[in-house]
């Protein structure tokens, strides 16, 4: 096991037999690869439709995981990583993942640093995703989701998100404090839940990839994580089955390949391996860690993900107010300091 978690073998108080095993299992792969792209997948080929409400509520679920350190943050700020999606030679659809990192003085600006996180280093990610226009004509999704992450230490912070399937809306927000007790609204037409309990080592959808990705791999180790989708809780498993030299946008790029699995801690009598086989990630082996290959098999084929393009993203503007005659920063109205608050998370 890597040096950089404490207590390694997770540990749950609910009905299941050996979690970590059990990497068939797919509950999970359609939530978190909401960020790779093989959610377009999921959803496509039989995800089931209108899952009945959580048995146990994520309050209630008693999981320990192990902690992980993470030197600084593994990733390059100013990039947007573009993904292109096929299944069996078919292209799908195409998601876009842009990372900046958070500047303290905006931060301190927005609702998202007024909860005592404003002088803490991190990344605010967006990703957009759509299925093309020809797919589209059977199956229209698309997704746009907005989050933040801290890098020193590494933990969440909120994940939001807004999706449409075939005019069908989705909204979830998962909003985490300094203290790490967690608030997350699950809204799904006229139905909206809402979950409030402690979380000191769960993480949103956003967080989970990214902390995944951050992990100093080493070949034959096995990480866990207790994700929150928002209305659900899972237990990742992730194995580091190999390293390997793969082609990317046309270059070879060392990548270590990652095996996920899932269990789901608040439903644990659900199985939908029948439908879904196995998720694999190829996440860089060296700085800055970038997603470079997702694969999703399920019982209809595989839909793989390739990332195309990493594209530098246009500067922002730094937002202040300006100086007096005296050097000192003149007051702005209240609605233009919002509207430059807000500015910073697009």
């Amino acid at each position: 096991m890597s040096d950089a978690m404490i207590n390694s073998v997770p540990s749950l108080d609910v009905p299941a037999a050996s979690p970590a095993r059990r990497r068939t299992r797919s509950g999970l792969f359609f939530p978190v690869l909401v960020l790779s792209g093989a959610m377009l997948g999921q959803a496509w080929f039989g995800y089931p439709r209108g899952v009945a409400a959580a048995e146990i509520k994520p309050a209630e679920v008693k999981v320990t995981t192990p902690i992980y350190r993470i030197g600084g943050s593994p990733f390059k700020s100013g990039e947007r990583w573009v993904i292109d999606f096929e299944w069996s030679g078919i292209p799908v659809g195409r998601f876009e993942i842009e990372i900046r990192e958070t500047a303290d003085e905006a931060a301190s600006k927005t609702s998202l640093g007024a909860d005592g996180h404003a002088d803490r280093p991190g990344l605010d990610v967006a990703v957009t995703g759509s299925s093309n226009s020809l797919i589209s004509l059977l199956y229209r999704y698309r997704l746009d989701a907005k989050g933040r992450v801290f890098t020193d230490p590494f933990a969440p912070h909120s994940f939001h998100a807004e999706e449409e399937e075939n005019r069908r809306f989705k909204l979830t927000d998962v909003e985490f404090d300094k203290d790490r007790n967690v608030h997350a609204v699950r809204r799904k037409g006229d139905k909206v839940v809402e979950h409030d309990f402690a979380a000191p080592n769960t993480y949103d959808i956003m967080s989970s990839v990214f902390l995944i990705m951050s992990i100093d791999h080493k070949v034959g180790d096995e990480y866990f994580v207790d994700t929150l989708t928002g209305n659900s809780r899972y237990l990742i498993t992730v194995l580091v089955e190999g390293r390997e030299q793969i082609e990317v946008a046309g270059e070879q790029v060392e990548a270590f390949r990652l095996l996920l699995g899932s269990f789901e801690l608040t439903n644990p009598e659900d199985d939908n391996e029948k439908k879904h086989k196995e998720t694999r990630l190829w996440v860089s082996a060296e700085r800055p860690k970038r997603l470079l290959r997702a694969r999703s098999k399920t019982f209809v084929g595989s839909m793989y993900g390739t990332l195309t393009a990493i594209e530098p993203l246009p500067a922002v503007p730094s937002i202040r107010a300006p100086a007096d005659a005296s050097g000192n920063a003149q007051n702005k109205p209240e609605g233009s300091a919002q509207l430059a608050a807000s500015s910073d998370l697009h």
